[in-house]
């Protein structure tokens, strides 16, 4: 779930780059456009200018022109013309220069968003349930006499304690850690409420640190029912803060604990469960910008 930490932040500097690249080819398309119109100026400007410093081939049909008598014959032109058009020539030069300024403070005030972004996307705190530590014992009830079987080992005990972690670069904000668990007999229906009956943990995380929760006793009894398949235990978790940027985050994950019996032992997995999980990494619209929705309804 850690590796989900900077997705939305990546769409959302693939979408600016995305629109930078289409401004970049609108320029030089622009660009292009003005140094073919300014060829075909030059020649309707200056073509009939060039009989005067250059010969004409009768044969081949074409005027030959020495390079320098071509260059000193349009500077001296376009001197004259300047001279004649000032004003024209003055406006024209600050339209393009006033263009020049605004692409300019267009594209730093782009960049520096950008920079602002990769900012926070590197360095900004993410908290999520990395783990859970667990406690589950084995007991064997008595085998039938008669059987001559060893007795099928049960669920003694079991409780777990989430731990939680910060996989950025900078502390938390207000942090809030909830968690909570229960027994339902099948799958739970989407919408449905997974609400928290304890009061939340308050607590921060420095950098790269993590925070143990208090541990959650599960009911053997209900666990065994678990184990046999008439039952299935979710657990669930949230958890809402700030990160030191100023905005709000929050993830939530949704898991099913699923018992198995290897011969005399009995292991157990947390299995995240289907599309019942997220993080505002996918909420990059800012649908949820109040928080997570209350439920584990798919994002």
């Amino acid at each position: 779930m850690g590796s989900d930490r900077r997705n939305g932040g990546y769409r959302r500097c693939n979408a600016a780059l995305a629109g930078l690249k289409r401004h970049l080819l609108l320029s030089a398309l622009i660009v292009s456009a003005v140094v073919i119109l300014g060829y075909y100026a030059f020649i309707a400007a200056f073509g009939a200018h060039f009989s005067q410093v250059c010969s004409y081939d009768d044969q081949a049909k074409i005027y030959r022109c020495e390079y320098w008598d071509v260059v000193t014959a349009a500077t001296l032109r376009s001197f004259i013309f300047l001279d004649a058009h000032n004003g024209i020539v003055t406006a024209l030069a600050t339209l393009v220069m006033a263009g020049f300024t605004g692409t300019l403070w267009w594209a730093t005030i782009k960049q520096g968003r950008l920079t602002e972004r990769a900012l926070v996307i590197s360095n900004r705190a993410f908290v999520f349930l990395e783990d859970f530590e667990c406690d589950l014992s084995v007991g064997y009830p008595p085998a039938h006499p008669s059987a001559g079987a060893l007795p099928t080992p049960t669920i003694a005990r079991f409780s777990f304690a989430p731990r939680w972690k910060n996989s950025g670069e900078t502390p938390t904000r207000n942090l809030v850690l909830r968690i909570d668990h229960e027994f339902i007999g099948g799958l739970p229906s989407p919408g449905y409420e997974f609400r928290f009956a304890d009061a939340p943990m308050r607590t921060m995380l420095a950098p790269k640190a993590n925070e143990w929760g208090a541990p959650i006793h599960v009911d053997p009894g209900r666990a065994n029912e678990a184990l046999a398949g008439k039952l299935k235990l979710y657990v669930w978790a949230l958890a809402e803060y700030e990160d030191v940027f100023g905005n709000k985050r929050w993830t939530k994950t949704c898991s099913e604990v699923k018992f198995s019996r290897h011969d005399r032992d009995i292991a157990h997995n947390f299995i995240i469960f289907g599309d019942y999980n997220g993080s505002d990494a996918d909420d990059p619209d800012g649908r949820f910008v109040q928080g997570p929705p209350s439920n584990c309804a798919i994002l």
